[in-house]
């Protein structure tokens, strides 16, 4: 159950977004997103829960709102909803 859960709960960087950013941006970009890929793993780890894993998400400027929708979608997709 892991594995789906880690498959929905993948987050993606649209390409568009890092068109107009410079080395430094990026860089600042991947620390974000390597932090909470690690949080994701505490998560399905149960190390954290999910309200302090979106809380995380929400703290390094992603759209939760739309992560939100984008799980539900990866779950009713990959038949779990």
């Amino acid at each position: 159950m892991n594995g789906v859960l880690d498959e929905a709960l993948t987050l993606v960087i649209p390409t568009g977004m890092t068109r107009d950013m410079n080395k430094r941006d990026l860089t600042n970009l991947m620390t974000s997103y390597g932090i909470i890929e690690q949080a994701k793993s505490d998560f399905l780890a149960q190390l954290i829960t999910f309200e302090e894993y979106i809380d995380l998400c929400n703290s390094h400027q992603i759209n939760v709102d739309s992560y939100m929708e984008t799980i539900e979608h990866n779950l009713v997709q990959l038949k779990v909803l």
